[in-house]
């Protein structure tokens, strides 16, 4: 668990740093791992999931910008 906090805290929190992290995080470990951050749309979600090799995605705040959101996803 150290190590995945000192990975979040030394990044900045853009889209694809997000990413970035996700990503090393999912390759350090051997569980699901679950993305979360910035999914804003449908697209955003398939970028997340590509981009990290995660195995599912977590809408948080987005939903409350584009309540259709959740249907595309």
């Amino acid at each position: 668990m150290e190590k995945i906090k000192a990975i979040i805290e030394k990044v900045k929190c853009t889209f694809q740093n997000i990413c970035d992290t996700i990503k090393k995080v999912k390759n350090s470990l051997h569980i699901p791992v679950i993305a979360n951050g910035d999914i804003l749309s449908a697209d955003d979600a398939i970028s997340m999931l590509k981009d990290t090799g995660s195995d599912g995605v977590a809408i948080g705040r987005g939903i409350f910008r584009q309540q259709i959101c959740h249907r595309h996803i």
